[in-house]
C-alpha cells in the first residue's frame, strides 16, 4: 500500500531562491548525519522545519516542500512499521554477538550493517529523533501529559507532532517531487504585501 507524505527541507537563505528551486533538494553534508548520507526532510509537521531554521540557520532560512510516495518496500520505517523496527532490533542483537557494537555505535552504523548483510535495500529511512528539537518546554514540541507528574517521577506524555525525519538516499527516492520554497511567505503563490 502506498501513502503520500508531505515533507519539508530547511535550508539557509543565501538569497538564491531560483537556484534552490531549480537544483533542490540538497544533500546533507554533515559528518554526523543521523541516518547516513542523503537528503534530509522533516515529515508532516512544519514546526520541526521552523525549529531547524531558527536554531541551525540563524533564523534566516527557506523551507521547501515536496511530496513522495511511501511503501513498506521503499522506506525503512522506524516510526510506524513494527516489522522494520524488529529488523533493526535483531541487527543490534546480531552485532552484539559478533562484537561489532559498543557505546559509540550509532543508528547510521546499524543501517550500514543491514546494508552490508544484504537486508537494507530501501530508498529512504524514516525515524523520530526524540529530544532532538529542544528542551521540554520548547514551543516547537507538541506534547500532552498522560498523567500529572508525581514528585520527581519523569513526565509521561504523548508527543502528538513528533519530529519525524526522512532521509532520502537519492534525489528522486520514493518519487520525491514538487520541490518548491514555501517559506518565507513571499515565495508562496498569491502572497500579497
Amino acid at each position: 500500500m502506498s501513502k503520500t507524505l508531505t515533507v519539508y527541507q530547511t535550508l539557509k537563505n543565501k538569497g538564491n531562491s531560483a537556484y534552490v528551486e531549480r537544483e533542490g533538494p540538497f544533500n546533507c553534508n554533515w559528518e554526523n548525519a543521523w541516518l547516513g548520507e542523503g537528503y534530509y526532510f522533516w515529515e508532516a509537521f512544519i514546526n520541526s522545519a521552523h525549529w531547524w531554521g531558527k536554531n541551525h540557520c540563524q533564523n534566516n532560512y527557506f523551507i521547501c516542500q515536496a511530496f513522495c510516495s511511501m511503501t513498506d518496500t521503499n522506506c525503512f520505517d522506524l516510526v510506524g512499521d513494527t516489522s522494520h523496527m524488529q529488523i533493526f532490533s535483531d541487527a543490534i542483537d546480531q552485532m552484539k554477538t559478533e562484537g561489532l557494537i559498543d557505546q559509540k555505535t550509532t543508528v547510521t552504523r546499524i543501517l550500514k550493517y543491514l546494508g552490508d548483510i544484504g537486508i537494507f535495500k530501501f530508498e529512504a529511512t524514516r525515524a523520530v529523533g526524540y529530544s532532538s528539537i529542544g528542551q521540554k518546554n520548547s514551543k516547537y514540541l507538541k506534547r500532552m501529559l498522560f498523567e500529572i507528574p508525581k514528585n520527581s517521577k519523569p513526565d509521561h506524555y504523548l508527543q502528538y507532532q513528533p519530529p519525524i525525519q526522512v532521509c532520502f538516499y537519492n534525489k528522486n527516492s520514493m518519487g520525491l517531487n514538487g520541490y518548491k520554497i514555501i517559506f518565507p511567505d513571499e515565495y508562496n503563490q498569491g502572497y500579497v504585501l
